[in-house]
């Protein structure tokens, strides 16, 4: 499904213009895009993280201290490293609530532990340099043109009702349309995050592994 979809459907179902003459796809682009950026706010808002990614090769330099983050990086699931433009393979590297102050001392070759606060991902400087690869939640795609992938099938109805809601009430001047469609998207996106709730509440296993306990100093 593309934006097309989602396009015609507002114009010929909830505007009334079926030969769409005067809500044309180029007038209701601008409220799709909106109306999309509203789900991924309604989503985020709701902590639903159905959208999964694995990310390319991210380099990470001798002494770094934080790990780049994907363009549509919303929270990571887990981490993977190796020496940097190697073949080795990937090694896991452990989450912990905060990277243990003493390896920024006692430095490591490897990246050995990992951490996500303030919306940042910390790791021990190490003393090589290494690549990594994340999996990680990510945004939705955004719709700009007629032919942007819609991602979420179940989200058309939503999507068209809220484009339409916003063509009204913006670019028509008639807030009373607005309203008469206001119940309209509200159980378009009721039925959405109930949908994406139960898929991600039938996903075994948590978000990602538990926290690992401090490493033991042997004296």
């Amino acid at each position: 499904m593309t934006a097309l979809d989602i396009l015609e459907q507002a114009a010929k179902v909830y505007m009334n213009d079926s030969a769409q003459n005067i809500w044309t796809n180029v007038v209701l682009l601008p409220y799709l895009t909106k109306a999309n950026e509203d789900l991924q706010r309604e989503l985020l808002v709701y902590e639903i993280q159905t959208l999964k990614e694995a990310s390319a090769v991210i380099q990470v330099a001798i002494d770094a201290t934080t790990v780049a983050q994907p363009i549509d990086f919303i929270s990571p699931v887990d981490m993977r490293e190796r020496v940097s433009a190697s073949s080795d393979s990937w090694k896991d590297v452990d989450e912990v609530e905060y990277v243990d102050e003493d390896l920024s001392v006692n430095k490591s070759t490897t990246l050995d532990e990992w951490a996500w606060r303030d919306l940042t991902l910390y790791v021990n400087p190490p003393t090589t340099a290494r690549e990594v690869k994340l999996h990680y939640t990510r945004l939705l795609t955004a719709l700009t043109a007629t032919g942007s992938t819609v991602e979420i099938d179940i989200a058309k109805g939503y999507l068209s009702a809220r484009t339409a809601q916003l063509a009204s009430t913006n670019g028509g001047n008639s807030p009373e349309k607005g309203a008469i469609l206001q119940p309209e998207v509200d159980i378009s996106l009721d039925r959405v995050l109930r949908h994406l709730s139960n898929i991600q509440q039938g996903i075994t296993g948590a978000r990602r592994k538990r926290f690992r306990g401090r490493r033991q100093v042997v004296i």
